[in-house]
């Protein structure tokens, strides 16, 4: 009995400060679920642009094949007009990240410049680590899949890999 009493008491004290305390918990747990909302439906929006095609280039600067192929890979990009941001001499850098529009996909295409990476530190594909430069993989996030171009780097290998791999032949071979 002592024990009811004693809350009776206490919510009679502090009805108010109780009152404020109940409407402020309302008020945040409707601010948290719909702020969850907006934010599951912004990833699941997004889901498309984060998990677009990509290209990827790995090089090193002291392989002659990988100037050779960095050298191809700039050519197609550059003539397929390709978006990235050039260095001061207006070329592509060693480590660079473009991207074109290909009808309502965007296609991304990145070079790493692997030269001074450690050997222990290797980039790692589907756990596999690279072994050989240069290497050029495709990723389709969305598919979970990737695929190694196995060919020798020329232009037209190149552009028939990147047509393959997109199921589109916009993209053209350098004159």
């Amino acid at each position: 009995m002592e024990l009811l009493d004693s809350v009776k008491e206490f919510i009679f004290n502090y009805r108010r400060s109780l009152l404020y305390l109940a409407i402020f918990s309302i008020v945040a747990g409707l601010a948290l679920y719909f702020g969850m909302q907006d934010i599951y439906n912004n990833k699941s929006e997004n889901k498309t642009t984060d998990t677009s095609d990509t290209f990827k280039l790995y090089h090193v600067t002291w392989c002659p094949y990988s100037i050779k192929a960095k050298k191809v890979w700039d050519s197609v990009l550059k003539h397929n007009e390709v978006s990235f941001q050039l260095d001061d001499a207006g070329n592509i850098p060693n480590t660079s990240v473009g991207t074109k529009t290909i009808g309502v996909k965007t296609v991304r295409f990145s070079a790493k410049d692997e030269t001074d990476v450690p050997q222990e530190s290797l980039a790692i594909v589907d756990d596999k680590t690279i072994e050989a430069y240069p290497t050029i993989f495709f990723y389709n996030y969305d598919k979970k899949i990737h695929v190694e171009f196995n060919a020798k780097c020329t232009d037209k290998n190149l552009v028939n890999f990147i047509n393959d791999m997109i199921s589109d032949a916009s993209f053209s071979t350098p004159v």
